[in-house]
Protein backbone atom coordinates (compact mmCIF):
# COMPACT_ATOMS: atom_id res chain seq x y z
CA UNK A 1 0.00 0.00 0.00
CA UNK A 2 1.31 3.33 -0.74
CA UNK A 3 2.16 5.94 2.12
CA UNK A 4 -0.77 8.88 2.78
CA UNK A 5 0.11 12.18 0.67
CA UNK A 6 2.19 14.48 2.55
CA UNK A 7 -0.83 16.75 3.16
CA UNK A 8 -2.50 14.44 4.71
CA UNK A 9 0.08 13.34 7.04
CA UNK A 10 0.82 17.26 7.82
CA UNK A 11 -2.50 17.42 8.60
CA UNK A 12 -2.97 14.18 10.84
CA UNK A 13 -0.35 15.69 13.25
CA UNK A 14 -1.43 19.31 12.99
CA UNK A 15 -4.96 18.05 14.32
CA UNK A 16 -3.23 15.75 17.09
CA UNK A 17 -1.01 18.92 18.76
CA UNK A 18 -3.99 20.98 18.36
CA UNK A 19 -6.84 19.00 19.94
CA UNK A 20 -3.81 18.33 23.18
CA UNK A 21 -2.80 22.16 22.92
CA UNK A 22 -6.50 23.32 23.03
CA UNK A 23 -7.84 20.18 25.53
CA UNK A 24 -4.95 21.73 28.14
CA UNK A 25 -3.09 18.96 28.03
CA UNK A 26 0.26 20.67 26.34
CA UNK A 27 0.31 23.75 28.50
CA UNK A 28 1.19 27.53 27.37
CA UNK A 29 5.16 27.70 27.50
CA UNK A 30 5.96 23.71 27.35
CA UNK A 31 8.55 23.52 24.37
CA UNK A 32 7.51 21.18 21.63
CA UNK A 33 10.75 19.21 20.05
CA UNK A 34 10.80 18.08 16.58
CA UNK A 35 12.96 15.05 17.41
CA UNK A 36 9.85 14.34 20.25
CA UNK A 37 7.03 14.62 17.59
CA UNK A 38 8.72 12.47 15.12
CA UNK A 39 9.05 10.08 17.19
CA UNK A 40 5.59 9.90 18.77
CA UNK A 41 4.12 10.43 14.87
CA UNK A 42 5.78 8.22 13.21
CA UNK A 43 6.72 11.48 10.53
CA UNK A 44 9.97 12.85 9.52
CA UNK A 45 11.02 16.26 10.66
CA UNK A 46 9.84 18.15 8.12
CA UNK A 47 6.73 17.02 8.56
CA UNK A 48 6.43 18.15 12.24
CA UNK A 49 8.16 21.07 11.14
CA UNK A 50 5.07 22.34 9.03
CA UNK A 51 2.59 21.07 11.46
CA UNK A 52 4.41 23.33 13.91
CA UNK A 53 3.99 26.40 11.48
CA UNK A 54 0.51 25.44 10.77
CA UNK A 55 0.51 25.85 14.83
CA UNK A 56 1.81 29.55 14.84
CA UNK A 57 -0.50 30.33 11.99
CA UNK A 58 -3.08 29.92 14.32
CA UNK A 59 -1.65 31.59 17.27
CA UNK A 60 -1.27 27.96 19.19
CA UNK A 61 2.59 28.53 18.78
CA UNK A 62 5.84 30.05 18.74
CA UNK A 63 8.38 29.57 16.63
CA UNK A 64 11.48 30.94 17.44
CA UNK A 65 15.43 30.59 15.79
CA UNK A 66 17.49 28.50 16.94
CA UNK A 67 14.87 28.07 19.98
CA UNK A 68 12.37 25.75 18.54
CA UNK A 69 8.65 25.92 19.22
CA UNK A 70 6.68 26.29 22.17
CA UNK A 71 2.86 27.04 23.36
CA UNK A 72 1.97 30.57 23.20
CA UNK A 73 1.77 32.05 26.57
CA UNK A 74 -1.02 34.98 26.35
CA UNK A 75 -0.46 38.25 28.58
CA UNK A 76 -2.85 40.40 29.98
CA UNK A 77 -2.77 42.91 26.64
CA UNK A 78 -3.37 39.46 24.56
CA UNK A 79 -6.58 38.50 26.47
CA UNK A 80 -8.03 42.22 26.52
CA UNK A 81 -7.74 42.91 23.30
CA UNK A 82 -8.86 39.60 21.89
CA UNK A 83 -12.11 39.87 24.23
CA UNK A 84 -12.07 43.79 22.88
CA UNK A 85 -12.60 41.93 19.14
CA UNK A 86 -14.79 39.49 20.54
CA UNK A 87 -17.22 41.34 22.51
CA UNK A 88 -18.16 43.36 19.10
CA UNK A 89 -18.58 40.34 17.21
CA UNK A 90 -19.91 38.10 19.51
CA UNK A 91 -22.82 40.90 20.03
CA UNK A 92 -23.47 40.89 16.39
CA UNK A 93 -23.72 37.44 16.01
CA UNK A 94 -26.35 37.27 19.42
CA UNK A 95 -28.86 39.81 17.01
CA UNK A 96 -28.67 37.88 14.01
CA UNK A 97 -28.96 34.46 15.77
CA UNK A 98 -32.51 35.93 17.33
CA UNK A 99 -33.76 35.27 14.00
CA UNK A 100 -31.80 32.60 13.26
CA UNK A 101 -33.15 28.56 13.02
CA UNK A 102 -35.08 27.19 15.66
CA UNK A 103 -33.27 23.78 15.35
CA UNK A 104 -29.50 25.26 16.04
CA UNK A 105 -31.94 27.25 19.45
CA UNK A 106 -32.31 23.29 20.51
CA UNK A 107 -28.73 22.19 20.28
CA UNK A 108 -28.20 25.84 22.16
CA UNK A 109 -30.68 24.72 25.23
CA UNK A 110 -28.91 21.41 25.30
CA UNK A 111 -25.38 22.69 25.95
CA UNK A 112 -27.16 24.75 28.36
CA UNK A 113 -29.02 21.65 30.61
CA UNK A 114 -25.44 19.91 29.88
CA UNK A 115 -23.45 22.20 31.98
CA UNK A 116 -26.52 22.89 34.19
CA UNK A 117 -25.76 19.40 35.08
CA UNK A 118 -21.91 19.69 36.05
CA UNK A 119 -20.32 20.15 39.13
CA UNK A 120 -18.44 23.36 38.84
CA UNK A 121 -15.13 22.26 40.85
CA UNK A 122 -14.92 18.64 39.24
CA UNK A 123 -15.72 18.98 35.84
CA UNK A 124 -14.28 22.43 35.22
CA UNK A 125 -12.47 21.12 31.68
CA UNK A 126 -15.80 20.16 30.48
CA UNK A 127 -17.80 23.20 31.75
CA UNK A 128 -14.51 25.20 29.48
CA UNK A 129 -15.85 22.84 26.49
CA UNK A 130 -19.16 23.50 26.92
CA UNK A 131 -19.10 27.27 27.50
CA UNK A 132 -17.11 27.33 24.06
CA UNK A 133 -19.71 24.84 21.98
CA UNK A 134 -22.23 27.14 23.50
CA UNK A 135 -20.58 30.18 21.63
CA UNK A 136 -19.64 28.42 18.98
CA UNK A 137 -23.32 27.24 18.26
CA UNK A 138 -24.92 30.46 18.75
CA UNK A 139 -22.65 32.30 15.94
CA UNK A 140 -23.37 29.38 13.43
CA UNK A 141 -27.02 30.33 14.44
CA UNK A 142 -25.87 33.69 13.35
CA UNK A 143 -26.03 32.30 9.76
CA UNK A 144 -23.01 34.44 8.74
CA UNK A 145 -20.24 31.90 7.60
CA UNK A 146 -17.32 34.82 8.00
CA UNK A 147 -18.76 36.15 11.12
CA UNK A 148 -18.54 32.28 12.47
CA UNK A 149 -15.13 31.85 10.84
CA UNK A 150 -13.69 34.66 12.37
CA UNK A 151 -15.11 33.81 15.95
CA UNK A 152 -13.57 30.71 16.05
CA UNK A 153 -9.71 32.20 15.14
CA UNK A 154 -10.71 34.27 17.83
CA UNK A 155 -11.73 32.08 20.42
CA UNK A 156 -9.05 29.48 19.64
CA UNK A 157 -5.89 30.79 21.56
CA UNK A 158 -8.32 31.02 24.57
CA UNK A 159 -9.18 27.45 25.30
CA UNK A 160 -5.95 26.41 26.34
CA UNK A 161 -4.48 25.57 30.09
CA UNK A 162 -4.85 29.49 30.54
CA UNK A 163 -9.02 29.65 29.80
CA UNK A 164 -8.77 26.19 32.31
CA UNK A 165 -7.11 27.76 35.13
CA UNK A 166 -9.09 30.83 34.73
CA UNK A 167 -12.43 29.20 35.42
CA UNK A 168 -11.11 28.52 39.00
CA UNK A 169 -11.39 31.81 39.31
CA UNK A 170 -15.13 32.42 37.71
CA UNK A 171 -18.62 32.13 39.16
CA UNK A 172 -20.13 29.88 36.96
CA UNK A 173 -23.59 30.06 38.63
CA UNK A 174 -23.01 33.86 37.02
CA UNK A 175 -21.91 32.74 33.64
CA UNK A 176 -25.09 30.33 33.34
CA UNK A 177 -27.32 32.90 34.70
CA UNK A 178 -25.65 35.03 31.80
CA UNK A 179 -26.45 32.34 29.06
CA UNK A 180 -29.64 31.82 30.07
CA UNK A 181 -30.84 35.11 30.12
CA UNK A 182 -29.15 35.13 26.25
CA UNK A 183 -31.27 31.78 25.75
CA UNK A 184 -34.47 33.51 26.93
CA UNK A 185 -34.14 36.34 24.53
CA UNK A 186 -33.03 34.58 21.53
CA UNK A 187 -36.41 32.42 22.04
CA UNK A 188 -38.56 35.46 22.09
CA UNK A 189 -36.65 36.25 18.43
CA UNK A 190 -35.89 40.03 20.77
CA UNK A 191 -32.40 40.79 18.45
CA UNK A 192 -32.09 43.56 20.85
CA UNK A 193 -31.83 42.38 23.91
CA UNK A 194 -29.85 39.08 22.82
CA UNK A 195 -27.41 41.86 21.64
CA UNK A 196 -27.54 43.34 25.47
CA UNK A 197 -27.29 40.44 27.13
CA UNK A 198 -24.15 38.87 25.20
CA UNK A 199 -22.27 42.38 25.43
CA UNK A 200 -23.00 42.62 29.35
CA UNK A 201 -22.30 38.80 29.13
CA UNK A 202 -19.01 39.37 27.55
CA UNK A 203 -17.69 42.48 29.55
CA UNK A 204 -17.92 40.41 32.11
CA UNK A 205 -16.41 37.39 31.15
CA UNK A 206 -13.30 39.55 29.85
CA UNK A 207 -12.77 40.85 33.51
CA UNK A 208 -13.08 37.79 35.50
CA UNK A 209 -10.71 35.84 33.00
CA UNK A 210 -7.93 39.19 32.66
CA UNK A 211 -7.93 39.08 36.29
CA UNK A 212 -7.64 35.33 37.13
CA UNK A 213 -4.16 34.97 34.33
CA UNK A 214 -2.25 37.37 36.53
CA UNK A 215 -0.08 34.94 38.21
CA UNK A 216 0.66 33.06 34.80
CA UNK A 217 1.15 35.87 32.70
CA UNK A 218 3.34 38.57 32.36
CA UNK A 219 1.27 42.47 32.63
CA UNK A 220 3.21 43.32 28.96
CA UNK A 221 4.98 42.56 26.23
Amino acid sequence: MAPPPRALTVERVYQALRDRIVGGEILPGMHLVEAELTAAHGVSRGTAREALRRLSADDLVELASHRGARVRRLTHRDVDELYVVREALETVAARLAATGPRELLAVLRGVYAEAERLTPGRDRVQLVRLNHRFHHTLAEMAGNRTLCAVLTRLNTPMIGHQFVSALDAIDIATSQRHHARILAALAARDAERAEAAMRRHMEWSRQAVVRAIAPVAPASR
